[in-house]
């Protein structure tokens, strides 16, 4: 049997040679596709087993009116009967180095207490009110009192008495509904909440956060036309937006490239080609900001020049309907957080609490 195989493999050569080699070659695409089928789903189940990366945003709404606090309290016997009295305390503190605007306190006893007739004061002085009326909400509106402005680092102290209409077991049980609002922050916030964390404080807590493998602060404001120019001369026509960030923002988006000099530091801003060529300058010239609600110009040095033009972070739109449109703006300046922390909201601040002047942007601080 051996031999009559061995005779009819060597009767036609050519035969037996395209016989191998077709054996070879379904051998080797058999083992081509096996190979291929367990080494796509190796890399499909690491893949699926791998962490999902997401890009998260926090942003603080309200920058401007840090600061300003009211607290409220009860001040007399934990339990009162029927027409017993009681004070309550307001104290407004203003924790900012610039004043407070337009400060509107507003408070009405919540039930069963009620006002008592001429008996608010405010830093010892008594308050002037109409007949029948609590001061802290008057009319059918009941809108708060106006005490006027606020120095900085300074408190103002108001005191009125309550009187309970049925007995009270425990005062601590009765609601406290004062409200604080001013030019700066409108939007009335509740006495005794906790004080506004800053954007340094958010980013330490987020990053306690497990699975959080980075935290970047970003902060910007768009200012007008006619808010840049060299070191000197005539103020640019041209509106700009102003960037403040770090080593480690840029480092998160590599698509910020500074092409020429070193990343904004200390007083020092990065510029973008565009502005930098509009300003006629180069790394280690100067520039000045016209901030609205400053006084003179801020002058800060050139340190590098940056090609802003692929950086889709720093200028994805923020609105929840646009959150993926890019509108680029070629004329843009980096500062520091520090400068921007510094020099920027308060003169923002100053400028919103100035009558008369309308402020279209304000500053926005962020955390990816």
């Amino acid at each position: 049997m051996i031999a009559l195989a061995l005779r009819a493999l060597v009767r036609n050569g050519r035969r037996t040679l395209a016989a191998c080699i077709g054996v070879v070659l379904g051998v080797g695409m058999l083992s081509g596709v096996l190979f291929f089928a367990d080494a796509s789903g190796a890399t499909m189940t690491r893949r699926a087993l791998q962490p999902i990366v997401l890009d998260m945003q926090a942003v603080l709404r309200a920058p401007l009116g840090r600061g300003l606090r009211l607290n409220e309290r009860i001040v007399g016997p934990r339990s009162l009967r029927v027409g017993e009295e009681a004070a309550i305390e307001l104290t407004v503190a203003n924790s900012t180095g610039v004043p407070a605007h337009e400060v509107v306190v507003n408070d009405e006893p919540a039930a069963p207490l009620t006002y008592v007739a001429r008996s608010a004061s405010i830093n010892g002085a008594a308050i002037q009110e109409r007949p029948g009326q609590n001061p802290l909400a008057q009319g059918l509106a009941r809108s708060g009192m106006n005490i006027g402005t606020v120095a900085p680092s300074a408190t103002v102290k108001i005191v009125y008495r309550v009187r309970a209409r049925r007995p009270i077991a425990d005062v601590r049980t009765i609601a406290l509904t004062a409200t604080i609002s001013s030019r700066e922050n409108v939007v009335p916030s509740r006495a005794n909440s906790p004080q506004a964390p800053s954007a340094a404080e958010v980013r330490a807590r987020i990053a306690r956060v497990p699975g959080v493998a980075g935290v970047d602060l970003l902060e910007f404001v768009d200012l007008p036309a006619r808010s840049v120019a060299a070191a000197g001369n005539t103020l640019l026509d041209v509106p700009i937006r102003l960037f403040a960030f770090d080593a480690e923002y840029q480092r998160a988006h590599p698509a910020i490239r500074i092409v020429r000099g070193s990343m904004s530091a200390g007083d020092g801003a990065s510029v973008s080609s565009e502005l930098l060529r509009s300003l006629g300058q180069r790394p280690g010239g100067a520039l000045e900001l016209a901030l609205p609600g400053r006084v003179g110009r801020l002058r800060l040095t050139i340190t590098g020049e940056a090609d802003l033009s692929h950086a889709d972070a720093l200028f994805a739109s923020r609105k929840a309907r646009k959150l993926e449109d890019v509108l680029y703006v070629p004329f843009a300046v980096v500062v520091t957080p520090r400068v921007f922390e510094r020099e920027v909201i308060p003169a923002f601040r100053t400028a919103s609490a100035t009558p008369g002047t309308i402020v279209k942007s304000l500053p926005a601080s962020e955390l990816d």
